[in-house]
């Protein structure tokens, strides 16, 4: 009874050895990177639009345009002659069917009209009593 005993425990530790060495795979962390596959798209159809460079809007103004990025929402960046970035977001695509448009940056009427003001104007001293 006791040889039986050893010999089914030797026998299911054969067995686990056997398995756990004849299964493992061995996974290396060096390989080498497959090259991407080929774009399988038919550009021979496709028409570039070519847009002509028109006139800015404001050519004379108090700011300069930075970035402009169209589509449904468009981004502008604006700087201002003193070097303040403004950010402006124009939403057309709202369900109000009405364009909105956001600041992205605290906005207030200082900002606006030192904005406004040109920088040739001189600033009027305070008149003081003596």
């Amino acid at each position: 009874m006791r040889n039986k005993r050893m010999f089914k425990t030797f026998s299911v530790l054969c067995a686990a050895l056997v398995l756990m060495g004849g299964f493992s795979v061995t996974a290396f962390a060096q390989g080498t990177d497959q090259p991407p596959a080929e774009d399988a798209t038919n550009d021979g159809n496709v028409v570039v639009e070519e847009t002509e460079d028109s006139p800015a809007l404001t050519p004379e103004g108090n700011a300069a345009l930075v970035d402009d990025f169209g589509g449904n929402k468009q981004l502008i960046t604006v700087t201002t002659k003193a070097g303040n970035y403004f950010y402006i977001l124009i939403d057309r695509a709202n369900e109000d069917k009405e364009t909105a448009v956001h600041f992205l940056n605290q906005v207030d009427e200082a900002d606006l009209m030192a904005l406004m003001e040109d920088e040739q104007t001189t600033q009027e001293q305070p008149a003081t009593c003596t």
